[in-house]
């Protein structure tokens, strides 16, 4: 039984996890756009 309460336990955590990893890729990204709407041409539409 110890061994499915730690995978609640640490499965738990990791939406919070990946919510933080998104934020922190998608926040230089989001600085990196302009640069990157810069460098490559506007796509129409």
């Amino acid at each position: 039984e110890t061994r499915s309460a730690m995978e609640r336990y640490f499965s738990f955590p990791l939406l919070p996890l990946m919510a933080l990893v998104v934020i922190v890729t998608v926040i230089p990204s989001a600085n990196a756009r302009d640069r990157f709407e810069r460098s490559w041409p506007r796509i129409p539409g």
